[in-house]
């Protein structure tokens, strides 16, 4: 049974309010909500138990929070809406404190200044040739033509020593194999040489004087 909230008041003095839902409230420790069919007044509302209890006693107070500020909730009879009564500024020291956590972005690093001597990329841009840029990406497009390295392999020791030696069996073996040409020098016939022709010559021309 909740607490009687009507008194003799003039009604221009009311301030009245909307009806109550369970959202106007901020979370507390010690408010709970009624339903309609509890409170016996055709809508639901807030109430206030100082024991933080949810029970329905002389204790339990009708509330209603408005502008940031707790009070006591009456209904008049005859009336369509409730209306405010004494402020109630100790409820708010059960009021549960929700924390709102803001991510705050972490500073990007400012860009180093660039060097007035290195031009700006604009100007690099203008500056080049378009023949230029197509010979280099020809350039950068044509594959690397690596040479082949050949490595010279060294016979082993005994290897050597064959071929040195059958090197030197095959020389002396060609050099006694072949025969010995006839020398151009030898002697001609007899009577045959120039000395021998002239003296025929002469004998015969003596012989026909």
């Amino acid at each position: 049974m909740l607490a009687s909230s009507s008194q003799a008041m003039n009604p221009s003095e009311f301030t009245f309010v909307s009806l109550p839902t369970i959202t106007d409230a901020p979370p507390n420790t010690h408010i709970f909500w009624l339903e309609p069919s509890e409170t016996h007044r055709g809508y639901g509302c807030h109430a206030f138990h100082p024991t933080g209890r949810r029970v329905l006693d002389k204790q339990a107070v009708p509330v209603i929070y408005h502008q940031g500020m707790w009070y006591t909730l009456c209904h008049k009879a005859g009336n369509s809406f409730p209306h405010l009564r004494a402020e109630h500024p100790n409820i708010s020291l059960y009021d549960v404190q929700t924390q709102v956590r803001t991510s705050t972005p972490e500073p990007e690093p400012p860009e180093p200044p660039k060097s007035p001597l290195e031009p700006l990329e604009s100007d690099q841009e203008s500056t080049q040739d378009p023949e230029d840029d197509s010979l280099l990406q020809a350039i950068r497009l044509t594959p690397l033509a690596s040479p082949l390295v050949v490595t010279p392999h060294s016979l082993p020791l005994m290897a050597t020593t064959t071929a040195t030696t059958s090197t030197q069996a095959a020389a002396l073996t060609s050099t006694t194999s072949v025969p010995t040409a006839p020398s151009s020098t030898t002697q001609p016939p007899t009577g045959t040489s120039p000395a021998d022709i002239a003296t025929s010559l002469q004998r015969a021309l003596r012989r026909q004087l």
